[in-house]
């Protein structure tokens, strides 16, 4: 799941501000459930500064405000709360240092899998806040402003930390970073936290962990396969990047979920039930879904006004999970057979399927199959389309190659997002431009069910439509795994 991204700024500890740079220096103590924030802020634009304070739009928290408590600013200087956009407004008479402190506090009113995947959980022996909930985001009024903020601890907690925007740093000393730390990364730690790191070819990869109750065969089940399936999607996108990476895997709270989690830039923070069994079914596709967001990278369909690029954001890179666990090695085909089939049961049996795109996310938070339909519609077009393609190149071409054209259409600009028409376009490569365009349209915008037979796919591949839904059967598993290797 990939949810809106907003930049929150850090670099090193009070440092000096060459003329015109604004600089905000915080400190942190906890206590308890709250943590307790000093900043101070030089400004640089003239008589206030703007500033929000977390974002609703990760999980619904319509009332994430309450989690900022007793805001001051240093007299003569003042402030202006607007509790319905979450701004805070400075004012000042001149460009002198200001001195601001609050408290964050632990708002959960329930054990969900919502509120411990977004809200800030502050306890004796754990902590797990996202940027925008603990800092406050610059909403300067020029772009060109860009403030250099530095995070030390007075006193730090009594449990190693992670820093997901800085995985090197342990906490203990002035955080430095650069300008493309983002919101929803976040802070972490515990008394048993436990930190793997591994450098391979694609850069550094860090694994971080909850140990009390994990097997160790279960950390080892888990370091196998996150380090075998980043080589793999690294190579299917032909990625040449060096990164940081961090896989981030912790245990709910009081909720029997087996897992969920949430991308954010540079990993993936997972959240479990139980501590077993996290590298195999459905948990294991749920951990290479998120991994499979970031080699997908900044590649997104355009959003309109509803975030309706998701058929594309989520639902391709669904298909593209079950293409790189096959071609991984990590599932076989009557694990590909089961899952799949469980996709078109759960879209083409849903009340909700023929919902058209632009409608979906009016009642995202609502959860259930409007939450679900994205990803199903999503994915299931894609093997649509990458059966579509086979067989209009007799084998030659497949998903993959679309995925790369299509990095290649957006790579000169800033934001990395293709058009309708340019899908269409590059679809069109390799499957005739009316069927391509007809078939958007239908199964994507206006949400048809896209009525399979058997001469729509490659022939590895037969379905049955005799009953509500449409039934996959594998029926050539050597040509079926020769299609997913991609070579």
């Amino acid at each position: 799941m990939r949810i809106l991204f907003i930049a929150v700024l850090f670099v090193a500890f009070r440092v000096v501000g060459q003329p015109g740079t604004s600089t905000l220096n915080y400190q942190l103590e906890k206590a308890g459930n709250t943590i307790h924030v000093e900043l101070q802020f030089t400004p640089v634009e003239k008589d206030s500064s703007k500033f929000t304070y977390g974002q609703p739009a990760f999980g619904g928290q319509l009332d994430i405000l309450k989690g900022l408590q007793h805001l001051n600013v240093k007299a003569p200087a003042r402030f202006k709360l607007d509790s319905l956009s979450r701004t805070i407004t400075f004012y000042y008479s001149s460009e002198y240092s200001l001195e601001v402190t609050y408290d964050i506090v632990d708002t959960r009113k329930e054990a969900n899998t919502r509120s411990q995947l977004f809200r800030p959980i502050i306890m004796d022996d754990y902590l797990f806040i996202h940027g925008v909930n603990l800092f406050l985001t610059p909403a300067f009024r020029s772009a060109d402003i860009k403030p250099r903020v530095s995070v030390q601890w007075k006193k730090f907690p009594d449990f190693p930390l992670f820093y997901t925007f800085d995985p090197d740093q342990d906490g203990k000393h002035s955080v430095t970073t650069t300008s493309d730390s983002i919101a929803m990364r976040f802070i972490t730690g515990a008394r048993d936290l436990t930190i793997k790191k591994f450098s391979n070819e694609s850069g550094t990869n860090y694994l971080v962990l909850r140990s009390t109750g994990m097997p160790a065969a279960t950390v080892q089940q888990l370091e196998s396969f996150y380090v075998n399936y980043n080589s793999f999607m690294r190579s299917f996108y032909k990625d040449k990047r060096k990164i940081k990476y961090s896989l981030v895997l912790q245990p709910y709270l009081g909720v029997n979920h087996k897992i969920s989690g949430v991308s954010f830039g540079n990993g993936f923070i997972g959240k479990y039930n139980k501590p077993d069994s996290l590298a195999i079914g459905e948990r294991k596709y749920v951990i290479a879904h998120e991994i499979g967001h970031y080699y997908l990278s900044d590649l997104k369909a355009a959003e309109g006004k509803n975030n309706e690029g998701q058929w594309f954001d989520e639902g391709f890179n669904d298909y593209t999970t079950y293409c790189n666990l096959v071609r991984s090695g990590e599932m076989m085909a009557e694990e590909f057979e089961t899952r799949f089939n469980k996709v078109l049961q759960q879209l083409y049996s849903s009340k909700i399927k023929n919902t058209p795109n632009e409608k979906i996310f009016e009642n995202f938070w609502k959860l259930g199959d409007y939450q679900r339909l994205p990803y199903w519609r999503g994915s299931v077009f894609a093997f649509y389309l990458d059966n579509q393609i086979s067989l209009a190149t007799s084998g030659r071409y497949s998903i993959r190659n679309l995925l790369l054209d299509l990095q290649v259409v957006v790579k000169e600009r800033m934001e990395k997002i293709f058009t309708n028409e340019e899908f269409i376009q590059a679809s069109s490569k390799y499957v005739r431009r009316e069927i391509v365009a007809k078939a958007f349209q239908q199964y994507i915008i206006e949400g048809s069910s896209i009525a399979f037979d058997s001469s729509l796919l490659m022939n590895c591949f037969t379905v049955n439509t005799k009953r509500a839904y449409p039934i996959l059967t594998i029926v050539n598993k050597k040509k079926f795994m020769t299609h997913y290797q991609f070579k």
